[in-house]
């Protein structure tokens, strides 16, 4: 089920707040498939802290992830064109072995 942008933003504050790490330690990114890209594209382990929403729009998805890159200063590209499909929001927390 799709979510509003604040919906999103308030489910991955609560997560990070929940996981902890600081901000500056998670990536937050829009994907088509979100599953493929934190275990395929950015090399998250099973069992390792991520989070996925679905926005209702590609232009909510992109607008969440300028906002944690602005604001809290996660990783992310916040200056990535909104592209057809990527509706999901992904948020993970760094680790040696991933990718960002």
């Amino acid at each position: 089920m799709s979510k509003e942008k604040a919906e999103i933003i308030s489910d991955i504050m609560a997560y990070v707040e929940k996981i902890g790490g600081g901000y500056p330690n998670w990536y937050v990114g829009t994907a088509t498939d979100p599953k493929g890209k934190l275990y395929n594209t950015h090399k998250l382990k099973q069992g390792e802290p991520g989070l996925v929403r679905t926005a209702n729009s590609e232009i909510q998805a992109a607008d969440v992830v300028t906002y944690f890159v602005k604001k809290y200063k996660t990783k992310g590209d916040a200056d990535s064109e909104v592209e057809p499909g990527r509706l999901h929001v992904y948020a993970y927390k760094l680790q040696p072995h991933t990718k960002p």
